[in-house]
């Protein structure tokens, strides 16, 4: 290698290098970081499920006006903008086995949600009090978070450790045969 050709190489590493002097994260947005924390949700008497959004509201998620028997305001997920830091008061009883962060597009869910996925939902605390989400992208999400202290939260087990629901199976999810 020449004399020149080493000085163009020497010069584009030095460029390059000086261009991500202010990267601090896989994040390439220009927004500063921004913490909020959210401290409402919605947690069962035993504090082992933790929801950000009320379970049995759910299916009133799509944008649509409660029904008179249901009381309180309409459900709507957590506003998760690019570079933004949440922290989920959760209080469980115990260190959360589990946690489901899924994002919409919009605040109500509007039918269509999805699992995050690389770095837009970065779990970078979890403890029985408080979970801590970034969106280390530039894009811009409403995000419902779940979370238990249960390898199986929603599902009722018996001391035999099977699936107690009303289609019962043997071992190796056979029906039972009488």
């Amino acid at each position: 290698m020449n004399t020149l050709q080493r000085l163009m190489l020497s010069l584009m590493v030095a460029g390059l290098a000086a261009a991500s002097l202010g990267c601090s994260s896989t994040s390439s947005c220009s927004l500063d970081e921004e913490t909020v924390d959210v401290v409402d949700g919605w947690i069962n008497e035993d504090r082992t499920i933790y929801s950000s959004v009320d379970p049995q509201k759910l299916p009133y998620l799509d944008g649509g006006e409660l029904p008179d028997d249901v009381p309180g305001p309409a459900p709507s997920f957590t506003h998760f903008p690019a570079n933004r830091i949440l922290k989920f008061h959760v209080g469980l009883s115990g260190y959360p086995t589990t946690i489901t962060p899924t994002l919409s597009f919009s605040p109500d869910g509007d039918s269509t949600v999805a699992p995050c996925a690389g770095n837009q939902c970065l779990i970078r605390k979890r403890s029985k009090d408080l979970i801590v989400l970034k969106n280390d992208t530039c894009s811009e999400f409403w995000v419902w978070l779940t979370a238990s202290t249960s390898a199986t939260p929603f599902h009722p087990v018996s001391d035999a450790g099977t699936d107690q629901s009303d289609g019962a199976a043997g071992a190796g999810g056979a029906p039972e045969t009488p």
